[in-house]
């Protein structure tokens, strides 16, 4: 079975007049106890999909995965004059 990830908050903070900063919080599932690279988040603005990989973070942001998984969080931010997501909340 393929990990999977269970999305629980999600979060767009404006960061500056083009940045905006993408939390999202959740659980990654699995059968059985592994450790995943660090995810990307893939962002599609409709022309193309960005990969956008975290901001470097005090936490370790590998996942561990779990049939009884723990909280997990990334934070990542784009950049650009449509930075702020239509229909994201």
């Amino acid at each position: 079975m393929t990990p999977r990830f269970e999305v629980t908050s999600f979060e767009q903070i404006a960061a500056g007049r083009d940045t905006v900063l993408l939390r999202i919080s959740g659980r990654w599932h699995g059968p059985r106890r592994e450790r995943l690279a660090p995810p990307l988040l893939l962002l599609d603005d409709g022309k193309r999909t960005h990969r956008l990989a975290p901001l470097p973070s005090p936490e370790d942001i590998a996942p561990q995965v779990s049939p009884d998984p723990r909280p997990a969080s990334s934070a990542n931010a784009t950049r650009g004059p449509d930075a702020r997501l239509a229909g994201a909340e």
